[in-house]
Protein backbone atom coordinates (compact mmCIF):
# COMPACT_ATOMS: atom_id res chain seq x y z
CA UNK A 1 0.00 0.00 0.00
CA UNK A 2 1.45 3.39 -0.98
CA UNK A 3 -0.68 5.42 1.41
CA UNK A 4 -2.08 7.45 -1.49
CA UNK A 5 -5.81 7.95 -1.78
CA UNK A 6 -7.99 8.72 -4.75
CA UNK A 7 -11.14 10.80 -4.78
CA UNK A 8 -14.28 10.01 -6.75
CA UNK A 9 -16.54 13.05 -7.22
CA UNK A 10 -20.01 12.55 -8.72
CA UNK A 11 -20.65 15.10 -11.46
CA UNK A 12 -24.05 15.89 -9.95
CA UNK A 13 -22.36 17.26 -6.81
CA UNK A 14 -20.18 19.75 -8.71
CA UNK A 15 -21.44 23.32 -8.55
CA UNK A 16 -21.01 24.89 -11.99
CA UNK A 17 -19.68 28.45 -12.23
CA UNK A 18 -18.68 31.01 -14.82
CA UNK A 19 -14.97 31.46 -15.47
CA UNK A 20 -13.90 34.97 -14.51
CA UNK A 21 -11.07 37.03 -16.00
CA UNK A 22 -9.10 40.01 -14.77
CA UNK A 23 -8.98 41.60 -18.22
CA UNK A 24 -11.35 42.29 -21.09
CA UNK A 25 -9.15 40.44 -23.60
CA UNK A 26 -9.55 37.25 -21.49
CA UNK A 27 -5.84 36.63 -21.20
CA UNK A 28 -5.77 36.34 -17.39
CA UNK A 29 -8.36 33.89 -16.01
CA UNK A 30 -8.75 33.80 -12.24
CA UNK A 31 -7.86 30.67 -10.32
CA UNK A 32 -5.35 29.32 -12.84
CA UNK A 33 -1.91 29.99 -14.34
CA UNK A 34 -1.30 32.12 -17.42
CA UNK A 35 2.11 31.75 -19.06
CA UNK A 36 3.99 34.39 -21.06
CA UNK A 37 6.44 32.50 -23.31
CA UNK A 38 9.25 33.81 -25.49
CA UNK A 39 12.94 34.38 -25.92
CA UNK A 40 14.73 37.05 -23.93
CA UNK A 41 14.25 40.58 -25.22
CA UNK A 42 10.78 39.98 -26.71
CA UNK A 43 9.03 42.29 -24.23
CA UNK A 44 7.39 39.69 -21.97
CA UNK A 45 8.33 41.34 -18.68
CA UNK A 46 7.56 44.86 -19.92
CA UNK A 47 4.16 43.70 -21.21
CA UNK A 48 3.44 42.02 -17.86
CA UNK A 49 4.48 45.09 -15.86
CA UNK A 50 2.21 47.24 -18.02
CA UNK A 51 -0.69 44.99 -16.97
CA UNK A 52 0.43 45.24 -13.34
CA UNK A 53 0.46 49.04 -13.58
CA UNK A 54 -3.09 49.16 -14.94
CA UNK A 55 -4.32 46.82 -12.20
CA UNK A 56 -2.90 49.13 -9.54
CA UNK A 57 -4.63 52.17 -11.03
CA UNK A 58 -7.96 50.53 -11.85
CA UNK A 59 -7.49 51.16 -15.58
CA UNK A 60 -7.26 47.54 -16.75
CA UNK A 61 -10.32 47.00 -18.91
CA UNK A 62 -12.38 44.09 -17.63
CA UNK A 63 -13.88 43.12 -14.30
CA UNK A 64 -11.32 45.20 -12.34
CA UNK A 65 -11.91 48.41 -14.30
CA UNK A 66 -12.47 51.32 -11.92
CA UNK A 67 -11.19 49.34 -8.91
CA UNK A 68 -7.48 49.56 -8.08
CA UNK A 69 -5.94 46.27 -6.99
CA UNK A 70 -2.74 45.00 -5.41
CA UNK A 71 -0.07 42.83 -7.06
CA UNK A 72 2.80 40.78 -5.65
CA UNK A 73 5.86 39.95 -7.75
CA UNK A 74 8.51 37.23 -7.49
CA UNK A 75 11.34 38.30 -9.81
CA UNK A 76 14.75 37.21 -8.51
CA UNK A 77 16.64 37.79 -11.77
CA UNK A 78 15.81 41.48 -12.34
CA UNK A 79 17.05 44.22 -10.02
CA UNK A 80 14.22 46.08 -8.31
CA UNK A 81 15.95 49.46 -8.08
CA UNK A 82 17.34 49.72 -11.61
CA UNK A 83 14.87 47.64 -13.64
CA UNK A 84 11.51 46.73 -12.15
CA UNK A 85 10.48 49.81 -10.16
CA UNK A 86 11.55 52.30 -12.88
CA UNK A 87 9.54 50.31 -15.45
CA UNK A 88 6.52 50.22 -13.16
CA UNK A 89 6.75 53.96 -12.58
CA UNK A 90 7.11 54.65 -16.31
CA UNK A 91 3.97 52.55 -16.88
CA UNK A 92 2.08 54.74 -14.40
CA UNK A 93 1.78 52.17 -11.60
CA UNK A 94 0.69 53.05 -8.08
CA UNK A 95 3.86 51.80 -6.38
CA UNK A 96 2.07 51.58 -3.03
CA UNK A 97 0.04 48.70 -4.45
CA UNK A 98 2.99 46.58 -5.63
CA UNK A 99 5.34 44.51 -3.46
CA UNK A 100 8.13 42.00 -4.09
CA UNK A 101 8.37 38.58 -2.47
CA UNK A 102 11.93 37.48 -1.78
CA UNK A 103 13.53 34.50 -0.06
CA UNK A 104 15.57 34.35 3.10
CA UNK A 105 18.28 36.96 3.60
CA UNK A 106 21.85 35.92 4.40
CA UNK A 107 24.65 38.21 5.54
CA UNK A 108 28.28 37.24 5.03
CA UNK A 109 31.44 39.35 5.25
CA UNK A 110 29.47 42.56 5.02
CA UNK A 111 27.42 41.42 2.01
CA UNK A 112 23.67 40.77 2.02
CA UNK A 113 22.13 38.07 -0.18
CA UNK A 114 18.52 37.06 -0.74
CA UNK A 115 17.56 33.85 -2.49
CA UNK A 116 14.44 33.11 -4.50
CA UNK A 117 11.41 31.67 -2.70
CA UNK A 118 10.56 28.18 -3.91
CA UNK A 119 7.15 26.64 -4.37
CA UNK A 120 8.17 23.43 -2.63
CA UNK A 121 9.26 25.19 0.59
CA UNK A 122 7.73 28.65 0.75
CA UNK A 123 4.23 28.16 -0.68
CA UNK A 124 2.42 28.71 2.67
CA UNK A 125 4.27 31.98 3.27
CA UNK A 126 3.62 33.12 -0.29
CA UNK A 127 -0.07 32.40 0.25
CA UNK A 128 -0.04 34.36 3.52
CA UNK A 129 1.59 37.36 1.81
CA UNK A 130 -0.97 37.32 -1.00
CA UNK A 131 -3.81 37.16 1.52
CA UNK A 132 -2.37 39.95 3.66
CA UNK A 133 -2.02 42.21 0.64
CA UNK A 134 -5.38 41.21 -0.82
CA UNK A 135 -3.59 40.70 -4.13
CA UNK A 136 -5.51 39.88 -7.31
CA UNK A 137 -2.40 38.90 -9.30
CA UNK A 138 0.86 37.10 -8.57
CA UNK A 139 3.59 37.63 -11.20
CA UNK A 140 6.47 35.13 -11.26
CA UNK A 141 9.45 35.98 -13.48
CA UNK A 142 10.83 33.51 -14.43
CA UNK A 143 8.76 30.64 -13.12
CA UNK A 144 11.74 28.27 -13.32
CA UNK A 145 13.51 30.22 -10.57
CA UNK A 146 10.87 29.14 -8.05
CA UNK A 147 11.05 25.44 -8.86
CA UNK A 148 12.80 22.60 -7.09
CA UNK A 149 13.71 19.54 -9.09
CA UNK A 150 14.72 19.37 -12.74
CA UNK A 151 12.93 21.84 -15.08
CA UNK A 152 13.75 19.51 -17.98
CA UNK A 153 11.75 16.65 -16.47
CA UNK A 154 8.05 16.71 -17.20
CA UNK A 155 7.12 15.08 -13.88
CA UNK A 156 9.02 17.70 -11.86
CA UNK A 157 7.52 20.56 -13.87
CA UNK A 158 3.99 19.21 -13.42
CA UNK A 159 4.48 18.84 -9.67
CA UNK A 160 5.73 22.40 -9.22
CA UNK A 161 3.09 23.98 -11.45
CA UNK A 162 0.41 21.98 -9.63
CA UNK A 163 1.43 23.80 -6.46
CA UNK A 164 1.15 27.16 -8.18
CA UNK A 165 -2.19 26.19 -9.70
CA UNK A 166 -3.51 25.12 -6.29
CA UNK A 167 -2.46 28.50 -4.89
CA UNK A 168 -4.36 30.32 -7.64
CA UNK A 169 -7.50 28.28 -7.02
CA UNK A 170 -7.41 28.59 -3.25
CA UNK A 171 -7.08 32.39 -3.31
CA UNK A 172 -9.08 32.95 -6.54
CA UNK A 173 -6.29 35.03 -8.05
CA UNK A 174 -4.63 35.11 -11.43
CA UNK A 175 -1.05 33.83 -11.62
CA UNK A 176 1.16 35.18 -14.40
CA UNK A 177 4.26 33.05 -14.98
CA UNK A 178 6.99 34.15 -17.38
CA UNK A 179 8.97 31.49 -19.20
CA UNK A 180 12.11 32.04 -21.25
CA UNK A 181 12.79 29.70 -24.16
CA UNK A 182 15.86 28.65 -26.10
CA UNK A 183 16.80 30.33 -29.34
CA UNK A 184 16.11 28.53 -32.60
CA UNK A 185 14.30 28.77 -35.92
CA UNK A 186 10.83 27.56 -36.79
CA UNK A 187 8.57 25.32 -34.76
CA UNK A 188 6.53 26.16 -31.70
CA UNK A 189 8.00 28.25 -28.90
CA UNK A 190 6.65 25.82 -26.30
CA UNK A 191 8.87 23.10 -27.77
CA UNK A 192 11.95 25.09 -26.82
CA UNK A 193 11.08 25.55 -23.16
CA UNK A 194 12.74 23.57 -20.42
CA UNK A 195 10.46 20.65 -19.64
CA UNK A 196 9.08 20.82 -23.19
CA UNK A 197 5.30 20.46 -23.38
CA UNK A 198 4.79 20.17 -19.61
CA UNK A 199 4.93 23.97 -19.24
CA UNK A 200 2.32 24.37 -21.97
CA UNK A 201 0.07 21.48 -20.98
CA UNK A 202 -0.42 22.43 -17.33
CA UNK A 203 -1.24 26.12 -17.78
CA UNK A 204 -4.75 27.07 -18.92
CA UNK A 205 -3.77 30.22 -20.79
CA UNK A 206 -0.57 30.87 -22.75
CA UNK A 207 0.64 33.97 -24.58
CA UNK A 208 3.61 33.71 -26.94
CA UNK A 209 5.90 36.63 -27.79
CA UNK A 210 8.12 37.31 -30.80
CA UNK A 211 9.49 40.28 -32.74
CA UNK A 212 8.40 41.27 -36.23
CA UNK A 213 11.77 42.44 -37.51
CA UNK A 214 10.23 44.06 -40.59
CA UNK A 215 8.21 46.51 -38.50
CA UNK A 216 10.31 46.48 -35.32
CA UNK A 217 7.19 45.75 -33.31
CA UNK A 218 6.69 42.95 -30.82
CA UNK A 219 3.76 40.55 -31.25
CA UNK A 220 1.85 38.83 -28.45
CA UNK A 221 -0.43 35.94 -29.47
CA UNK A 222 -2.91 34.18 -27.21
CA UNK A 223 -1.72 30.77 -28.32
CA UNK A 224 -3.75 28.70 -25.85
CA UNK A 225 -6.88 29.36 -23.84
CA UNK A 226 -9.28 26.91 -22.26
CA UNK A 227 -11.91 29.47 -21.39
CA UNK A 228 -12.55 31.95 -24.22
CA UNK A 229 -12.92 32.23 -27.97
CA UNK A 230 -9.90 34.51 -28.31
CA UNK A 231 -7.42 31.76 -29.12
CA UNK A 232 -5.11 32.93 -31.90
CA UNK A 233 -5.78 36.62 -31.32
CA UNK A 234 -2.65 38.77 -31.53
CA UNK A 235 -1.63 42.24 -30.42
CA UNK A 236 1.25 44.48 -31.53
CA UNK A 237 3.28 46.65 -29.20
CA UNK A 238 6.63 48.38 -29.09
CA UNK A 239 9.05 49.32 -26.33
CA UNK A 240 9.89 52.99 -26.16
CA UNK A 241 12.45 54.85 -24.09
CA UNK A 242 11.20 56.68 -21.03
CA UNK A 243 12.61 58.64 -18.12
CA UNK A 244 11.42 58.67 -14.53
CA UNK A 245 12.47 60.69 -11.54
CA UNK A 246 14.31 58.62 -8.93
CA UNK A 247 15.10 59.73 -5.41
CA UNK A 248 18.12 61.77 -6.44
CA UNK A 249 18.41 61.50 -10.22
CA UNK A 250 16.62 60.98 -13.50
CA UNK A 251 16.55 57.36 -14.62
CA UNK A 252 16.27 55.94 -18.13
CA UNK A 253 13.94 52.98 -18.63
CA UNK A 254 11.36 51.59 -21.08
CA UNK A 255 7.60 51.39 -21.35
CA UNK A 256 5.07 49.68 -23.59
CA UNK A 257 3.37 51.47 -26.47
CA UNK A 258 0.30 49.51 -27.62
CA UNK A 259 -0.65 49.34 -31.32
CA UNK A 260 -3.86 47.30 -31.09
CA UNK A 261 -4.78 43.98 -32.62
CA UNK A 262 -2.36 42.47 -35.11
CA UNK A 263 -3.14 40.29 -38.12
CA UNK A 264 0.39 38.88 -37.90
CA UNK A 265 0.77 36.19 -35.23
CA UNK A 266 3.78 34.71 -33.46
CA UNK A 267 3.24 31.53 -35.48
CA UNK A 268 3.58 33.59 -38.67
CA UNK A 269 6.85 35.05 -37.41
CA UNK A 270 8.24 31.65 -36.44
CA UNK A 271 7.52 30.10 -39.85
CA UNK A 272 10.21 30.06 -42.49
CA UNK A 273 9.52 33.36 -44.28
CA UNK A 274 11.41 32.87 -47.54
CA UNK A 275 11.96 36.16 -49.39
CA UNK A 276 9.76 38.37 -47.23
CA UNK A 277 10.21 41.66 -49.06
CA UNK A 278 9.31 40.19 -52.46
CA UNK A 279 6.42 38.15 -51.06
CA UNK A 280 4.96 41.09 -49.15
CA UNK A 281 5.04 43.39 -52.17
CA UNK A 282 3.27 40.78 -54.28
CA UNK A 283 0.75 40.15 -51.51
CA UNK A 284 -0.02 43.87 -51.22
CA UNK A 285 -0.69 44.04 -54.95
CA UNK A 286 -2.98 41.00 -54.74
CA UNK A 287 -4.99 42.47 -51.84
CA UNK A 288 -5.47 45.82 -53.57
CA UNK A 289 -6.74 43.94 -56.63
CA UNK A 290 -9.10 41.61 -54.74
CA UNK A 291 -10.47 43.96 -52.11
CA UNK A 292 -12.42 47.20 -52.04
CA UNK A 293 -14.31 49.17 -49.36
CA UNK A 294 -17.75 47.85 -48.48
CA UNK A 295 -17.37 44.48 -50.22
CA UNK A 296 -16.08 41.88 -47.75
CA UNK A 297 -14.25 38.87 -49.16
CA UNK A 298 -13.93 35.60 -47.23
CA UNK A 299 -10.48 35.16 -45.75
CA UNK A 300 -10.37 31.55 -46.93
CA UNK A 301 -10.82 32.76 -50.52
CA UNK A 302 -8.01 35.27 -50.07
CA UNK A 303 -5.66 32.56 -48.76
CA UNK A 304 -6.64 30.27 -51.63
CA UNK A 305 -5.84 32.99 -54.16
CA UNK A 306 -2.52 33.65 -52.44
CA UNK A 307 -1.53 30.00 -52.73
CA UNK A 308 -2.22 30.09 -56.45
CA UNK A 309 0.22 33.02 -56.63
CA UNK A 310 2.78 31.13 -54.53
CA UNK A 311 2.33 33.44 -51.53
CA UNK A 312 2.31 32.31 -47.91
CA UNK A 313 -0.47 33.07 -45.46
CA UNK A 314 1.99 35.02 -43.30
CA UNK A 315 2.88 37.22 -46.32
CA UNK A 316 -0.83 38.00 -46.79
CA UNK A 317 -1.23 38.95 -43.13
CA UNK A 318 1.81 41.22 -43.26
CA UNK A 319 0.54 42.88 -46.42
CA UNK A 320 -2.84 43.48 -44.77
CA UNK A 321 -1.13 45.61 -42.13
CA UNK A 322 0.24 47.90 -44.85
CA UNK A 323 -2.72 48.28 -47.21
CA UNK A 324 -5.32 49.04 -44.55
CA UNK A 325 -7.47 45.92 -44.31
CA UNK A 326 -10.53 45.78 -42.05
CA UNK A 327 -11.17 42.32 -40.62
CA UNK A 328 -14.76 41.37 -39.85
CA UNK A 329 -15.54 38.21 -37.87
CA UNK A 330 -19.33 38.56 -37.96
CA UNK A 331 -22.00 38.08 -40.59
CA UNK A 332 -21.65 37.24 -44.27
CA UNK A 333 -21.98 33.51 -43.69
CA UNK A 334 -19.61 33.27 -40.75
CA UNK A 335 -15.84 33.14 -40.64
CA UNK A 336 -13.43 36.02 -41.15
CA UNK A 337 -13.97 38.48 -44.00
CA UNK A 338 -11.65 41.24 -45.20
CA UNK A 339 -12.25 44.52 -46.97
CA UNK A 340 -10.25 47.67 -47.62
CA UNK A 341 -10.73 50.66 -45.36
CA UNK A 342 -12.47 53.62 -46.95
Amino acid sequence: MSGRQILVTPAATVQMKRQRFLDAERILPRGVITSFVGRGGEGKTAFALDIVARITTGTLEGELFGRAGNVLIIAPEDDKATQLVPRLKAAGADLNRVAFIEGSVTESDGFTFSDSPTLGVDLPQIADALTEWGATLLMVDPVTATMTGDPNKSQDVRRELARLDALAKRLDIAVLSILHVRKGKGGDLADRASGSHAFRDVVRSSVQFATDHETGRHIATLEKTNYSGNSGKSWAFSLESATVEGDNETLETIRVQHHGESMVSVADLMADPGDRSTNQSAAETMLRTMLEPGSPVAYRDIVAAARVEGLSESAVKRAAEHVGVIKDRSGFGGGSHWQLAT
